[in-house]
């Protein structure tokens, strides 16, 4: 249908006229608005629209509900949507979906835009979540944060079959604890500061989210293959990667934070890539792609998430310069393990319970069934 439309270079500008001055709603805007971001980027053009995204008033206007695409709201709200994923359709019924968003905004007596995001508090257990990487520095004390951390995770904020972390809460818990944000960019599976650089956020948004974290990790650029090589691909080539990780190697170091390069290791050898796809397609949390009118199919990708020696992880970085790959591979992953003690969530040696008079009730009752089955002689 696009294939004789006029390049992006000469649609992208007419687009921007069109919506100068203007509010832009979206739903999952951080997706679509990302990618028009990127595109202005790659151009010279500036975009910083005000935007107003559906997804997360969803999940906040409609607790109720298990699930939160346009496809869904469309039903629940009872819009005719002829053809879901063609732009002017999913267009009108986001605009449906919308007004109906702000007829109970407005019920709410809220007046202004402004107001949408200072009061209108969102549903911890359906909101999104991001990745964020966390270690115990001390084995009393920070083991101790950590099992709470979890326990709450599960107990207090689980949602959508995924235990949560309110960012408030681990900033008050994490005076022993370490602290970075995932280099992760897959599906329901991204890091904060990845995902604000891939979508195109304001360099000023990234630098201040990123005075959250204690460190920052980098991962190799075959980590993305998902993105970079489906048929509906989010990153454009691998170079965008590399650009990516030289941003936050220097960002690192105006904000005076360590960078570590990471592998993702999910198995040992290259080979097993394979094992890992199947377990994939068994646990029910892919989906299949469109890639033609009428015809979806799984894609699977190789990300080369085995556990890389020393060589090729700096292999993998090269392109950061020797001395800056030698940093964040070998010098800085070494300064990250010295300000964590050893750890051992159960500690070596044998800790009976403790209970007074125990063990001579056991030995009472073993010699009362001894010689209730074998005698007095016993």
């Amino acid at each position: 249908m696009v294939a004789n439309a006029e390049k992006i270079e000469t649609v992208l500008p007419k687009f921007l006229e069109f919506c100068a001055n203007t509010t832009v709603v979206a739903h999952n805007a951080k997706f679509d608005v990302g990618f028009i971001k990127q595109k202005t980027i790659d151009q010279g053009l500036e975009y910083s629209p005000s935007v107003i995204d559906t997804l997360p008033l969803a999940r906040t206007l409609l607790p109720e509900l298990n699930k939160y695409g346009l496809a869904s709201l469309v039903d629940y709200f009872e819009i005719t949507l002829e053809t879901h994923h063609r732009a002017v359709d999913d267009a009108k019924a986001t605009a449906e979906v919308f007004q109906k968003f702000l007829y109970m905004i407005l019920s709410k007596g809220l007046m202004k835009l402004t107001e949408i995001n200072t009061e209108l508090q969102p549903n911890i257990q359906n909101s999104e979540t991001l990745n964020t990487m966390i270690f115990s520095k001390k084995i009393r004390l920070g083991l101790r944060d950590l099992y709470e951390l979890v326990s709450r995770s599960n107990i207090e904020f689980f949602g959508m079959r995924r235990p949560r972390i309110p960012k408030t809460l681990l900033n008050s818990m994490r005076e022993n604890l370490l602290i970075a944000s995932s280099a992760s960019a897959s599906e329901r599976n991204r890091g904060e500061l990845v995902n604000l650089y891939l979508r195109g956020a304001e360099k000023t948004d990234i630098e201040e989210k990123a005075r959250f974290y204690d460190y920052i990790e980098i991962q190799p650029h075959t980590n993305y293959a998902d993105m970079v090589e489906r048929t509906n691909k989010e990153i454009e080539n691998y170079d965008i990667v590399k650009e990516m990780n030289k941003y936050f190697y220097e960002l690192g170091k105006i904000q005076n934070k360590i960078v570590v390069a990471t592998g993702d290791a999910q198995y040992l050898e290259e080979r097993e890539a394979i094992n890992r796809n199947v377990l994939l397609l068994g646990s029910g949390t892919m989906w299949k792609t469109k890639i033609s009118e009428g015809v979806r199919e799984y894609e699977f990708f190789d990300r080369k998430l085995y556990f890389k020696t020393t060589e090729e992880m700096l292999k993998a970085f090269d392109y950061l310069g020797e001395d800056a790959a030698m940093e964040v591979v070998v010098e800085n992953t070494h300064k990250i393990s010295d300000m964590i003690e050893q750890v051992r969530p159960v500690p070596t040696g044998f800790y009976p319970p403790k209970i007074d008079g125990a063990e001579e009730e056991v030995r009472e009752m073993t010699y009362k069934r001894l010689k209730e089955l074998y005698g007095e002689r016993y």
